[in-house]
């Protein structure tokens, strides 16, 4: 890892089964691409590819070339080939045991070098295109492009997916078109004699979706994030109905512990993105986590919230996410984040009477509301309403304990 990390052999759009990455940067990086183009009045296109069973497919031969190639050679690479190499299989059923077979493509299950080498094995495959934007979770694979023109964006997709069929082809590795999608992003109207646009891959059509599930988030084509809302909305109606059934038997320390199992994950997974729905939107998720507070203190039905928030030491939604932007700013002030993580933001160093050396993100011009709520807009407006102290937190560990603090006295 010290050897890939210092040569930068890994794409940098790869967020993957990597240190000090995440998937909401994932799919933070393809919102911020959506909601620019959105913002300059492109059409954009979102590309989401299945791939067949790839950690099981991939060829061995092929892997021990592209590691020589990135400079894994001698004894080292004689060490992967003998890893690789000589492996056997076999299934177990019901007492009996079948005979035993070679393994000779993938790599090892459960194994800690299997996902770094696949990895390595996929690295190359934005080389294929430099006109299509690639973002990579491991083998799911995202692609996203943006033009003026619907006719020239139609053209060059279809063209660069050409390309992207021949690298499937030479790396052995098959594409799941029936699980293939894309959206076109944005409410920009289509023109009138181009009704129907379609994309294929290796001959496949792909379907033309108005959502799609990106690493456990649904997208859809306005960027409302309504379809995830409902999603998150039923989990947490099963957790309430749970915590429901034993708030009398259990006292009030233990249903808090409940709420940090059952509900809260699914409020914080990715909220920095999805939390900037409209605040129509998001309030069926704020009756539901009301209602689960009371729950825990056994309040009455139309008990004010807020004291209980308080009384629990429990954020709000709107506070989860405000709280998540404040982390990520903090990380990106200080150069704590991916190198694909650190274009968001500008920093301005401004120096006062009062404050001295400073760090304050410059504001980015938007037009749209989509644009006006994504990280680089919405990040530095966050920052700045901090008071000074809590901007000058020591860690990363007092600054969340600190501002937890602070967004809970405002109740």
């Amino acid at each position: 890892m010290i050897f890939l990390n210092n040569n930068q052999i890994l794409f940098k759009n790869q967020y993957g089964f990597r240190l000090n990455h995440c998937t909401y940067m994932a799919i933070m990086e393809m919102q911020d691409k959506i909601s620019s183009a959105i913002d300059k009045g492109d059409y954009a296109v979102g590309i989401f590819l299945d791939l067949s069973k790839a950690f099981d497919t991939l060829d061995h031969d092929i892997l021990l070339a592209k590691l020589e190639y990135y400079g894994i050679r001698g004894l080292a690479l004689d060490w992967f080939k003998s890893y690789l190499h000589c492996r056997k299989q076999y299934v177990f059923l019901n007492g009996q045991s079948s005979t035993m077979s070679p393994v000779v493509c993938g790599v090892p299950q459960g194994s800690i070098l299997g996902p770094l080498l696949f990895l390595l094995y996929i690295n190359d495959i934005a080389k294929c295109s430099d006109i299509l934007n690639f973002i990579l979770f491991a083998d799911d694979t995202n692609l996203f492009y943006s033009n003026k023109e619907l006719r020239k964006l139609v053209l060059i997709v279809n063209w660069e997916l050409s390309k992207l069929s021949d690298w499937f082809k030479a790396n052995k590795l098959s594409l799941n078109a029936i699980k293939s999608n894309f959206i076109i992003f944005g409410s920009k109207r289509f023109p009138n004699d181009f009704p129907n646009i379609n994309l294929t891959l290796d001959g496949n059509k792909l379907e033309r979706a108005t959502c799609s599930k990106f690493l456990g988030v649904f997208l859809d084509e306005k960027l409302k994030w309504a379809q995830h809302l409902n999603h998150i909305a039923n989990k947490m109606a099963r957790g309430l109905g749970i915590m429901g059934r034993v708030c009398k038997i259990l006292p009030r320390d233990i249903l808090r512990t409940l709420y940090f199992s059952l509900i809260y994950p699914y409020l914080i997974y990715c909220c920095i993105i999805w939390g900037s729905a409209s605040a129509t939107a998001l309030h069926k998720l704020e009756v539901l986590q009301n209602r689960t507070v009371r729950i825990i203190t056994r309040s009455p039905f139309r008990a004010s919230a807020s004291p209980i928030y308080k009384q629990l030491n429990i954020l709000k939604l709107c506070d989860v996410r405000r709280l998540q932007i404040v982390l990520f700013m903090y990380k990106c002030k200080y150069a704590l984040l991916p190198e694909s993580c650190m274009n968001y933001c500008t920093i301005n160093f401004l120096h006062s009477y009062n404050m001295r050396n400073v760090h304050y993100f410059a504001a980015q011009p938007f037009r749209t509301s989509i644009r006006e709520h994504s990280i680089c807009v919405e990040g530095p407006r966050v920052w700045d309403s901090l008071p000074v102290p809590l901007q000058a937190s020591e860690s990363i560990e007092t600054l969340k304990r600190n501002v937890t603090k602070h967004f809970i006295s405002l109740y």
